[in-house]
């Protein structure tokens, strides 16, 4: 990869126009919007590759150095938060795709071509963008504007040739995942939530950033990397209009089930031999409770009533008996679906007491059982809240257990 590759990008489809304007006359979309999630996600690709020291492999040049490169631009990953603006001023005919930087109530704008870029364009783009706004690139057009944005999208091309093979995979797979941010919760239940169980005594517990995957492992995406489904609920009758004979009967967007914890493991080293750049796993039982909680204190993702919970899982009470095809329910805050319900749910700790004190990244690391999350289709209210707890001898399968996966950089 050549620097004049890039210079031509930037001279051509990223030609910025900045333009600084007060806060307050933005109205910020959805976060959900998926151009807010992508650049997010590349933004967070480039604080992970900051953080592992991947500047030390730029050429910069001589008017910058290092540390000051790594200083002003781990500031302004760390400040700024992205908004889409429905209303903002429209320059050259194009809406803007906007960078906030609340402390300072100024938002900075590009030109918004950011949809049809290529993924290696559309990181140069983001690192273009953070890098003038720390003051480590001069006029566009200028040495070190080239120098800085192709020497970081040439370092961060293993990122994009290990995103991209990921990519390729999950396409076959049909896999996604979320791009979760470390933070701070108290795990467990209060002792006045109704269903609570005497296993799960509130504590503080921070996690570091991970990507969970967004549904459970579904019975295609087994067969495609095991060979086999296992799963009872295959059936033609289980699924009518998507069945596939193959493999003596897939229901592929449905949950695998009747897995052990050690046909789970089984399945993590077959995805770890892809070499994609990600190191797959269970989630720990902590990640997991983060992640089903997606910023609630609630004995649901949606709040404390289980008379909504009909609208978010698959549970005894609207079942019919059986285990359902993934994203059928509503997602919670984290864009993930079914952590309530449809099938239980291993994680990588063995069962324990927990500590009644602040734990980082914690897990049990021995123990006689595994840990089940997230309550089944055969299971009642109680059992899908987000701190109940179950386990199970590590070689055990049921037609209610599956479980889903948590990869991170490597």
């Amino acid at each position: 990869m050549k620097i004049n590759k890039f210079k031509k990008a930037l001279m051509g489809v990223l030609l910025l126009v900045a333009l600084p304007v007060q806060a307050q006359d933005f109205g910020g979309r959805n976060g959900g919007d998926p151009m807010e999630l992508r650049f997010q996600e590349i933004a967070l690709d480039i604080q992970q590759w900051m953080a592992k020291g991947g500047a030390k492999s730029l050429q910069l040049p001589s008017e910058i150095s290092l540390s000051d490169y790594e200083m002003k631009m781990n500031a302004m990953l760390k400040m700024a938060t992205v908004s889409f603006t429905p209303n903002a001023v429209i320059v050259d005919g194009a809406e803007k795709v906007c960078i906030n930087f609340p402390a300072v109530k100024v938002i900075q704008c590009n030109v918004d071509r950011f949809k049809n870029l290529s993924e290696a364009e559309q990181y140069m783009l983001v690192h273009h963008e953070y890098a003038g706004l720390a003051g480590l690139e001069t006029n566009t057009g200028s040495k070190s504007d080239y120098s800085i944005s192709a020497q970081i999208t040439y370092s961060l091309e293993t990122v994009l040739v290990r995103k991209l093979a990921v990519r390729n995979a999950n396409s076959i797979l049909g896999m996604e995942f979320k791009s979760l941010p470390g933070g701070t919760f108290m795990m467990g239940s209060p002792r006045c939530e109704n269903g609570r169980e005497n296993d799960e005594t509130q504590h503080s517990v921070t996690v570091s950033g991970f990507q969970m995957q967004v549904t459970d492992v579904t019975q295609m995406q087994y067969f495609k990397v095991m060979g086999s489904n296992p799963s009872w609920f295959k059936a033609q009758t289980h699924c009518p209009n998507q069945f596939v004979s193959e493999g003596g009967g897939i229901c592929p967007n449905h949950p695998v089930e009747q897995v052990s914890w050690n046909d789970a493991q089984n399945f993590v080293d077959k995805m770890n031999t892809q070499n994609d750049g990600y190191t797959y796993r269970l989630p720990t039982e902590a990640e997991w409770e983060y992640a089903a909680r997606a910023g609630t204190t609630t004995a649901y993702s949606f709040g404390n009533s289980s008379s909504l919970l009909r609208e978010y899982a698959w549970y005894d009470e609207n079942s019919g008996g059986g285990t359902h095809e993934v994203k059928t329910k509503k997602p919670n805050a984290f864009g993930l679906y079914d952590m309530h319900g449809n099938v239980w749910q291993w994680v990588q700790d063995w069962y324990g007491s927990y500590s009644i004190f602040a734990a980082v990244n914690p897990q049990v690391a021995s123990g006689l059982y595994h840990v089940l999350r997230g309550g089944s289709w055969g299971r009642n209210e109680g059992c899908a809240r987000s701190a109940g707890r179950y386990f199970d001898n590590p070689g055990n399968f049921s037609y209610s257990i599956g479980f889903r996966l948590v990869r991170t950089p490597r």
